[in-house]
């Protein structure tokens, strides 16, 4: 690359084509205009001065749960919020003091119940311990008892089928299933592989409701005891993350779309699974294969102890630049889907610019842009043509798009930082995984916003440096001054 000054316009020609489609005017800047405006300590000042004595509300997010996205719900969709659908013997089962308890339900297993009820497919996908195993199998069990009372005479086979990956998985479900199925005529049947192989036949064939196994085992089951599949109306994949190209989990539940296909059958499909890297993302197609139908999407974003947030200490402008070129373009660093957020739109082509220059595939956003020149930055972002997306806190609602690795806040926000909080978390939730915020934070100038910033990380259990609650001190000193002075 070469440098040329004409006419005091900084000129950036590139000696060979950069990595991405870019015309020639993103690179021109007048510089003394350029130097004016990024004058650092005088543009942030400002701010401060324009804000006054304004207090920052130190407004906290919910410590437990975020919102649960969600696609293709069926049209008047509601969600549920009590156990009033439940019948009377599986009622009992789930009150206080009972084996398990079940208290109010959680985001996920409100849009769950009333999608096992209605018999729709559908993916939840989850961290552990935001109820998904409860969820279906809670309503599940609730349809099974309606199912029993009103059963045709002479069925054979079960109503609902349950797949899991690994043993430890099957443990869980039949210590949860025998807890909501007591005092119900239910039958229920779990098997391990080792017990299959000692088992010659099947006492309950005839009237068997619900079966549980590993996906190799419950193959081997079905063409072992040749168990019919007519009435089959559920069936449930669990641990479904494990189910990615040429797996072992894959190649059995091909076996078992293919029995389920001769046996022409038509259940509503349940897919269970973990939160998990884009590099192991399930197979989505044959999910779609499997189902045959409109498959609703439910995801709920990682527990706040999957995120991990560092503030970096910075005093200059070029310990901002030197903060967040280590980040994403040092030695030895495997770049990451990254969102760097700044606040007015000059700046944001400053940083991509500077990112472009080292190598790094970027792209800007801004709430100056048109809706074409959007669309095409999160087109290039979301087909990963581009690795890093910059944008201008007002652009914030646009990047509700794909994976979402690493935050970066290449500056904190000119207006109150705790109304930023949720959106910052829950930044594309939708399939993201071990989530990195990084929070630059000049010691000088961002006494007033110390406070909301430790707010920040308590609220996500974080720990926070020293420098940070030494800022958060010298405000209120200073606060203190201030007020005997007056």
């Amino acid at each position: 690359m070469r440098k040329t000054l004409y006419n005091s316009y900084y000129v950036f020609e590139f000696d060979c084509e950069p990595k991405r489609q870019m015309k020639r005017s993103d690179f021109i800047f007048d510089m003394n205009t350029a130097m004016m405006e990024w004058d650092y300590h005088r543009e942030r000042q400002a701010v401060r001065e324009r804000l006054g004595g304004k207090h920052i509300e130190n407004d906290s997010i919910p410590s437990e749960r975020l919102e649960i996205r969600h696609n293709d719900l069926p049209p008047r969709f509601k969600k549920e919020s009590s156990l009033d659908f439940l019948q009377p013997s599986v009622a009992k089962n789930v009150l206080p003091g009972r084996k398990h308890c079940v208290g109010p339900l959680l985001p996920m297993q409100q849009y769950m119940i009333p999608l096992v009820l209605y018999e729709f497919s559908f993916l939840a996908m989850g961290p552990e311990g935001s109820g998904k195993t409860s969820g279906y199998l809670l309503p599940l069990v609730n349809k099974l008892v309606e199912f029993k009372e009103i059963e045709l005479r002479g069925r054979r086979g079960p109503f609902a089928l349950v797949v899991t990956h690994t043993e430890n998985k099957l443990k869980h479900i039949k210590y949860l299933c025998s807890s909501f199925c007591g005092g119900t005529s239910l039958i229920k049947f779990f098997i391990t592989e080792e017990e299959l192989q000692a088992m010659a036949n099947i006492p309950t064939t005839s009237t068997i409701d619900l079966v549980c196994a590993t996906a190799h085992t419950v193959v081997d089951a079905m063409r072992k005891f040749q168990i019919p599949l007519k009435y089959l109306k559920f069936v449930v994949l669990e641990e479904f993350h494990f189910c990615s190209e040429e797996s072992e989990y894959k190649e059995d539940l091909i076996a078992l779309k293919e029995l389920l296909t001769k046996s022409e059958v038509s259940p509503a499909y349940m897919f269970i699974s973990g939160l998990t890297s884009p590099q192991n993302l399930f197979d989505k197609r044959f999910m779609n294969e499997m189902a045959r139908s409109k498959i609703v999407k439910l995801v709920a974003p990682p527990m706040l102890d999957d995120i991990k947030v560092a503030v970096l200490p910075c005093n200059s402008t070029w310990s901002h630049f030197n903060w967040l070129l280590r980040l994403l373009a040092g030695d030895g660093v495997a770049l990451r889907k990254t969102v760097v957020l700044a606040n007015d739109p000059w700046v944001v082509h400053t940083i991509t610019l500077r990112l472009t220059l080292d190598d790094v595939p970027s792209i800007y956003l801004t709430h100056n842009d048109s809706l074409l020149e959007a669309e095409e930055a999160v087109r290039l972002w979301r087909t990963e043509e581009c690795r890093v997306i910059v944008a201008d806190y007002k652009s914030l609602s646009e990047l509700d798009y794909g994976f979402v690795e690493t935050c970066i806040l290449f500056e904190l926000p000119n207006d109150d930082f705790s109304s930023y909080y949720r959106s910052l978390i829950e930044l594309s939730a939708k399939l993201n995984y071990k989530r990195r915020i990084f929070i630059m934070v000049n010691t000088e100038l961002d006494l007033k916003n110390a406070t909301a910033v430790v707010n920040f990380m308590k609220d996500l259990r974080q720990p926070y440096p020293d420098f940070l609650e030494q800022m958060q001190k010298r405000h209120e000193a200073s606060s203190s001054d201030t007020a005997d002075n007056a």
